[in-house]
Parts: structure tokens; C-alpha cells; sequence
């Protein structure tokens, strides 16, 4: 499918909108009933798909460095306090596909020796659904990615009010808080010549 990417993103918001309904369903039940929740990666690239095994047993499966990629990501949604996180080659795959999602910047997971960049997408509207809530989501999630860019370039400043607004817009956001912490401690001892923004993750 040419457009996998884009049915990707939908396939996972899906997934978050029948849990949401899910948790509904359980709580007019039941007083007290646990909430669940689902955690999803997505990365784009090759991989070998197909009935992989021995003569004595074998699985349907998808194998290759992008679906170990995939693992890290879904792991990774515990790290920001996210749900969905999708590469950059995912996101850029978009072309004109709608969406709505944020770059929480080069992150290097478990078991990589590069950074790649990260992008959380948006599951839930605040303050209510409705065009008008998107649109001021939208705004906040551009506001983000560009107070990663500035954190990137090393002015801490600016991307420290970009990221206290968007926790004005979206309380008790663990990225922003994050970055907002990050970008306070430069402010006060400026990192060396060879730093780098890359987010570095030390649990699967």
C-alpha cells in the first residue's frame, strides 16, 4: 500500500479510540474497575514478512531491524508519558495524510547506536472535541516541535516558554516537563562545546 504510513497512524488511533470506549463501557459497569491502557510504535522501512522458522516449526511474522525499531518506540511511550509514537521516516511518509503530532526530538533507544527522530501523535482533543479544539491543539503541538528545534540549538531560553505554554495548554505533560527541566539546568551551567540534544533511553 502505498499509503502505509498514513494507515498506520490511523490503524493506532483507532486501537486508542476503541480503548477509550472500552474504559467507558467498564466504569458505567462496575465502581472502582481498572483502566487500561494500550502503548503503540510505529517505524517505517524493510522488512521480511512471511512464515519464518524450521521444518518443525514455523511462525507468520515480521522480522528486521524497523519492527525491533517499532518495540523501542511502543517502550519509549512510557519514557515521554505518550501513547503512540511513530520515526521520523513514519512521519514523513504522511505527505497530505491529516494528522496532528509533535517531534520530541533525536532520541537513541535501547539497542541503537544512532539517534532517530521521534514523533508523538496527538490521541485525544482537550477542552472537548470539535474544530476549534484541533485547531488549538495543532498550534500547541508547532509550538512544541518548535521549542524542540530551539532546544536543539542550544536556546534554552526561548524553548523554555514555548514548552511552559504548552504545558499551560496540556498540565502534567511528562515531554514538557522533561525539556522545560532540561533547558533550566543549561540555563544555569551551559553545556560543553560537543553537547548534543539527543535523548538518550536506558530501558526497553
Amino acid at each position: 500500500q502505498e499509503d502505509h504510513a498514513a494507515r498506520a497512524i490511523q490503524a493506532a488511533l483507532l486501537c486508542a479510540q476503541e480503548v477509550a470506549q472500552l474504559n467507558a463501557e467498564l466504569a458505567r459497569e462496575a465502581a472502582g474497575a481498572p483502566r487500561l491502557s494500550v502503548r503503540i510504535g510505529i517505524a517505517t522501512g524493510e522488512v521480511i514478512v512471511g512464515n519464518c522458522g524450521s521444518s518443525d516449526r514455523t511462525d507468520y511474522t515480521a522480522i528486521g531491524d524497523e519492527v525491533n525499531l517499532a518495540s523501542r518506540l511502543e517502550g519509549a511511550n512510557k519514557f515521554f508519558g505518550t501513547r503512540i509514537l511513530a520515526s521520523r521516516a513514519t512521519w514523513e511518509s504522511l505527505g497530505d495524510a491529516p494528522a496532528c503530532g509533535r517531534l520530541l526530538g533525536e532520541v537513541q533507544v535501547v539497542g541503537k547506536n544512532e539517534p532517530i527522530g521521534v514523533w508523538s501523535v496527538l490521541t485525544d482533543l482537550p477542552g472537548g472535541e470539535g474544530g476549534d479544539s484541533l485547531e488549538q491543539a495543532e498550534r500547541a503541538f508547532a509550538d512544541f516541535t518548535r521549542a524542540v528545534d530551539l532546544y536543539a540549538k542550544r536556546e534554552f531560553a526561548g524553548a523554555a516558554e514555548l514548552f511552559e505554554g504548552f504545558l499551560q495548554r496540556f498540565p502534567g505533560d511528562k515531554a514538557s516537563e522533561l525539556y522545560l527541566k532540561l533547558c533550566r539546568e543549561y540555563q544555569a551551567n551551559p553545556p560543553a562545546a560537543d553537547w548534543t540534544p539527543v535523548i538518550r533511553l536506558t530501558e526497553k
